[in-house]
């Protein structure tokens, strides 16, 4: 399943139209394809100035494409009839082939795998053959040289989009610089006034090229097609001008014609060989993502115990997202460590956290698609939790309510299991509880029952759970702990309670206590509920004995 996008926006739908209209101007020839050089050149500095860069090898683009500008316009100037500027075109020229170079050996995710080197060598031969058909003339203009150059810098561009790490636009942007340096080595070889008309005209096509994938990099546009028709069309345009001057020269039959229309022929098919390695690459690397977000996502709802839910979600999210770090959200906690690159978790066109990875995704098709689904799943579990806190809570004591253990048992019950170990429970009563309501009213019952609540929070283990059964009546479940183990625990809770001085009650709170425990570890959840019915047979012992003590129902 291919995820890379094919659809253009609107600012690069607009670069194309002004590449194909400066083509065609430039196409009747003349003042036109003078002026229209210039123009191209202005547009992609105007392209780039538009769009400000964030990194310091694109500020360095920024600045090259505008000094090169400049040159075009002096050479413009020039070539229409008014004064030469030398020292203009040969400053801008050189200060701007120096930006360029700077910028892609700082550009990242730069690589040169062995096929590209082998692929390049017929079409990096061509430029160095150009040059040396006439040596003299290419180092005395130098320009063909350091064009070369050029073209070999930004051969490891390639190698970041052949493996999906980099936008297609770097294709273009190789293909200008080519585009150039071809220019230059057929303006140095033919050395006629016929080539400076074709090299212009490669220059054009180098400036329109350089434009659409730049506006490709830097909006981070992933599209199969559109390097595969900019460069076939690029390069079958320069064939068919190139075999027109070397008609017009007579030397059409010369074998130099044929190795460099092969040559041209050649980069035209290495150039679509290139996007189609590179669209499977992405293609393999997008999968890769759908996969684990596949694992992460399905089910859409996934049934788990109460409160543990999201809990577990936020640390599949960064055990499972590629380059994933850390998840936070906003009211319902967090996972990971923390920094990178922050992209916004949105539902209901709110923001309900954030996703922090370890840096900014070369290309975000998949993470657009799936993160609002995280997201809408987080902010419905979330819902989820808040309506079983409200049914399987009690609202007074914030204990647990018997729903709530219920719902719970299982994992209690495993707990046990898994650890090999025996599980009770308890069951306690307050003691003339009933005194309490009658002489200070029911407001002092319930600071009463929430003061128990805290004992017990206090004494428990976190692995414990602590449930108001109803009315004065509480239920403890104690994982890994036998019957004598239990009555311990109970014990600092009789006497914890019994040191509490609770306003107004005038008397020390006491507790009646059933305890009934396995024989060993749980081997069902059913376990649970003969222990509470054994343990609540205990606690009427307990009362009918006297109240305030604790009685063993011994071990189930």
């Amino acid at each position: 399943m291919g995820v890379v996008a094919d659809v253009l926006n609107s600012r690069t739908r607009l670069t194309l139209a002004v590449a194909v209209a400066l083509i065609g101007v430039a196409a009747l020839g003349g003042v036109y394809l003078k002026a229209s050089l210039a123009v191209s050149a202005a547009f992609v500095a105007a392209l780039m100035l538009w769009r400000p860069a964030r990194t310091l090898p694109w500020r360095l683009a920024t600045v090259a494409a505008c000094l090169w500008a400049v040159e075009e316009i002096a050479w413009a100037f020039q070539r229409l009839g008014g004064t030469a500027l030398p020292a203009v075109t040969d400053v801008t020229y050189y200060l701007g082939l120096a930006g360029w170079l700077a910028a892609l050996l700082l550009m990242p995710g730069k690589r040169l795998p062995p096929s590209l080197l082998v692929a390049a060598v017929p079409a990096v031969g061509l430029l160095v053959w150009l040059l040396l058909l006439d040596v003299p003339s290419s180092l005395a203009l130098g320009f063909p040289v350091f064009e070369t150059v050029l073209v070999l810098a930004s051969l490891p561009l390639l190698g970041g989009t052949m493996v999906g790490g980099a936008s297609e636009g770097r294709v273009l942007v190789a293909l200008s610089f080519y585009l150039r340096a071809l220019g230059a080595g057929s303006f140095a070889w033919l050395a006629v006034p016929t080539s400076d008309t074709g090299a212009q005209f490669l220059w054009l096509l180098s400036y329109t090229t350089l434009a659409l994938g730049v506006q490709l990099e830097l909006d981070d546009q992933h599209t199969d097609y559109l390097p595969i028709a900019v460069a076939v069309t690029s390069l079958q345009l320069v064939s068919a001008a190139l075999l027109l001057v070397l008609f017009k020269l007579g030397v059409l039959e010369d074998p130099y014609a044929l190795v460099i229309v092969s040559l041209l022929t050649y980069v035209q098919l290495a150039v679509v060989l290139l996007v189609l390695v590179t669209s499977r690459a992405n293609q393999v690397v997008a999968e890769r993502e759908l996969r684990a977000w596949t694992r992460l996502l399905n089910p859409v709802i996934d049934v788990r115990p109460h409160g543990t839910a999201i809990a577990h979600i936020l640390d599949d999210t960064v055990r499972l997202v590629p380059n994933a770090q850390g998840i936070e959200l906003h009211q319902h906690g967090r996972a990971g460590t923390f920094g990178g690159y922050q992209y916004p978790l949105v539902a209901d066109g709110t923001e309900i956290g954030r996703l922090h990875l370890t840096r900014k995704p070369q290309r975000s098709s998949v993470l657009d698609t799936c993160a609002p689904i995280l997201a809408s799943r987080l902010l419905l579990l979330g819902d989820r939790d808040k309506w079983a806190t409200a049914a399987f809570t009690d609202p007074l004591t914030e204990l647990l309510n018997r729903r709530g253990l219920e719902a719970r048992a299982g994992l209690l019950v495993g707990q046990a299991k898994a650890d090999g170990k025996p599980i009770s429970v308890a069951m306690l009563d307050i003691d003339h509880f009933k005194r309490v309501n009658d002489v200070y009213g029911h407001g002092v019952g319930d600071d009463v029952l929430r003061a128990l609540a805290g004992v017990l929070r206090a004494q428990l283990r976190p692995s414990d759970q602590a449930v108001r059964w109803g009315g004065e009546e509480f239920v403890l479940v104690l994982p890994g702990t036998d019957a004598e183990q239990a009555a311990d625990v109970l014990r600092r809770v009789r006497h914890e309670l019994g040191a509490a001085l609770l306003k107004p009650v005038a008397w020390p709170l006491a507790v009646s206590v059933g305890i009934a425990g396995s024989a060993g570890p749980p081997r069902a959840e059913e376990e649970l509920g003969r222990l509470v019915e054994a343990a609540d047979a205990a606690l009427l012992v307990a009362k009918r004995e006297g109240r305030n003590r604790i009685v063993l129902a011994g071990t189930l």
